[in-house]
């Protein structure tokens, strides 16, 4: 059996649910795993358990301006990001021509352009590094729109685009990234299995120059 090769992870939006998840499923498989969270004092309970290999830091997905903080952070502490899983994302239902921008307007600021902003910023690390991988988090509203969810669709097939014009840039120049859709799951039932998915194909990271 080969050994596990530790990676360094940065998930954005880790609070709960599929972020927090997988974050644990990677430190028990001997990762080491930075994450961002909502709570002001950047407390997280996956912390008391891996005090070494696991670090928390306070972010609003919408204050882009932070964006370099924060990987400068990931960086001292760990010596690089092998692995960005962009997570951080929220919904909206609601009546398209009923919603008001300062409703909209934030959820593009999360679900979209904090992916991409974020992906520039880490980018030239892994390419310092000559090595990385790059998780968007997608859904199944992003190829199959319903009523009520306009705005979050238009988030989703938003990342659906760029990720998909993204890897192919990549493969043209030899970097790679992937995203994945989420489906409505049980967090008790499901999100186990679809962290080790998630993890499992990390084994070997592909190329970044």
């Amino acid at each position: 059996m080969t050994d596990h090769v530790s990676k360094n992870w940065l998930i954005t939006g880790a609070d709960k649910g599929l972020g927090a998840s997988v974050a644990e499923a990677a430190l028990r498989q001997g990762d080491n795993v930075a994450v961002t969270v909502l709570a002001k004092d950047g407390s997280h309970p996956l912390a008391a358990e891996f005090p070494d290999t696991f670090m928390a830091i306070h972010l609003d997905a919408k204050d882009h301006g932070r964006f370099a903080e924060v990987v400068g952070k990931v960086v001292a502490k760990f010596g690089g990001i092998d692995v960005l899983h962009n997570n951080a994302g929220y919904g909206l239902i609601g009546l398209a021509e009923e919603t008001d921008e300062s409703l909209y307007r934030p959820l593009f600021e999360v679900n979209f352009f904090a992916v991409v902003e974020m992906i520039r910023h880490v980018l030239p690390v892994m390419r310092r590094q000559r090595s990385g991988h790059i998780l968007n988090v997608s859904s199944i509203a992003g190829f199959g729109a319903a009523p009520g969810w306009s705005f979050y669709s238009a988030t989703k097939f938003a990342v659906e685009g760029y990720s998909e014009a993204f890897g192919r840039g990549s493969a043209a120049s030899r970097h790679q990234s992937d995203y994945y859709r989420a489906r409505w799951i049980s967090q008790r039932f499901r999100w186990p299995f679809a962290c080790k998915q998630i993890c499992r194909p990390l084994c070997g990271l592909r190329t970044v120059c």
